[in-house]
């Protein structure tokens, strides 16, 4: 609107003198040049923000591609950062399952080991010992019924070894399966752990893009503040130009009253002219009147008719290029009047939304500061509440060593005892036993 109201007022039509409007069409002086087609150096209104013109438009342009350029680096590299994250923790996970599998693995292994250890030692037991029952039978003389006692005896005897064996290798089975368990539900606590990590890690994630948001919300405000600010600039030369064509308008208005004026003492000097030419034209017929006779008299007559005629003509033509003066002079100040309020209702408008744009930009500034404020008081809870967590993930990891670190102290002493019980035993039952 502002560039049609520029097209309208900066080359309004001009005034032609009376005189010269009498063989000129009117629409001739309606022409004008566009000025979207002048040059810089024709521009009758100033250029825009900066004395550099097109260098200032190439500047702006090469900062705000740097600038861009710069923000999308920055995402690019925080994007890589986030993909290297996932990747670690994605193998920091396989690795902690694997770990925990070969444990798991080599824990079943050394109990089958020592499980089958203890069985070859009974089976070695018990072949040394039936071998020495057979030596001693052959070499006694027992009676038929003390070798049959001493059986039973010896039966009774390997029954409840075996009995004792089966006992303990139940107990070794059922610690097995207890430990196997603990493992188990130590392999949940730890995958448990890592789903917390993980989720930890997800919000941590999601807080940095939230963050990357906001950085980008405020290069978005950025870039909005520099188009305002071009804006207003933009308006501040816009008002410029409406100032000058409401300067223009004022001094052409004084130059329409000065061009009515003359046209009105143009207008009375011709009337005051034809009345003249009236009264001589009247005593010039009054005088051939008595001078002529009927003949000259018909024969001037004629001519006075064709001059009375042309000069009607003339008349005619006067008053018709008058009214279409009138009308165009009329027409004229109905434009300006016209263009004069379209410019006063264009700046109100503009000025009304320039206002909303400060409201609107005064909100969101409170509103980024109160969410900058909460996100900074749920960072802190966070951090606060993942130092705990770690606290306490590492006091249940120094108590589970130290578990374990009992147990294996424990069962090295139970098996130096059974050691020694073996190498103290001179029988088969102590050994057994062990």
């Amino acid at each position: 609107m502002i560039s049609a109201l520029f097209k309208q007022l900066v080359f309004p039509p001009t005034f032609g003198a009376a005189s010269d409007t009498l063989g000129r069409d009117a629409s001739d002086a309606l022409h004008f040049r566009d000025p979207c087609t002048l040059t810089l150096d024709e521009k009758p209104l100033g250029r825009t923000p900066g004395s550099g013109g097109g260098d200032w438009i190439i500047q702006q342009s090469r900062e705000e591609a740097a600038r861009r350029a710069e923000r999308d680096a920055e995402v690019r590299a925080q994007a890589l950062m986030d993909m290297r994250s996932d990747w670690e923790q994605q193998t920091n996970k396989r690795l902690q399952r694997k770990a925990v599998n070969r444990r798991l693995q080599e824990y079943r292994r050394q109990m089958e080991m020592r499980i089958e250890e203890r069985r070859d030692r009974l089976r070695a037991l018990l072949e040394a010992d039936e071998r020495r029952h057979l030596e001693e039978m052959d070499a006694s003389q027992e009676t038929v019924l003390e070798r049959q006692a001493k059986m039973r005896e010896r039966a009774k005897q390997l029954r409840e070894e075996k009995e004792a064996e089966r006992q303990q290798l139940e107990e070794l089975a059922a610690k097995a399966e207890r430990e196997e368990r603990d493992l188990a539900e130590r392999k949940q606590r730890e995958m448990e752990t890592v789903a917390v990590l993980e989720q930890q890690r997800a919000a941590f994630k999601a807080r940095r893009d939230e963050e990357l948001k906001l950085k980008e919300e405020e290069a978005q405000l950025v870039r909005e503040m520099e188009e305002l600010r071009k804006a207003q600039e933009e308006l501040a030369f816009d008002m410029k130009i409406l100032e000058q064509l409401a300067e223009e308008s004022r001094v052409e208005e004084a130059n329409t009253r000065a061009r009515k004026l003359a046209m009105r003492e143009e207008d009375r000097r011709y009337r005051e002219y034809l009345r003249n030419m009236m009264e001589e034209e009247k005593a010039r017929e009054a005088e051939l009147e008595r001078l002529l006779d009927a003949e000259i008299q018909q024969q001037w007559q004629k001519r006075v008719d064709q001059w009375r005629r042309e000069k009607e003509a003339r008349r005619q033509l006067l008053e018709q290029v008058m009214a279409e003066r009138r009308t165009q002079i009329q027409e004229r100040l109905l434009a300006n009047e016209r263009r004069q309020r379209e410019a006063a209702e264009e700046k109100a408008e503009i000025l009304a939304r320039i206002e909303a744009m400060k409201v609107e930009e005064r909100e969101e500034a409170a509103a980024r500061h109160q969410k900058n404020l909460n996100f900074g008081e749920e960072l802190k809870a966070q951090i606060n509440f993942n130092e705990h967590l770690r606290q306490l993930q590492e006091e249940e990891r120094r108590q589970e060593e130290e578990r374990l670190r009992q147990e294996r102290e424990r069962e090295l002493e139970r098996l130096r005892a059974a050691a020694n019980m073996d190498l103290q035993s001179p029988g088969p039952a102590l050994s057994l036993v062990a």
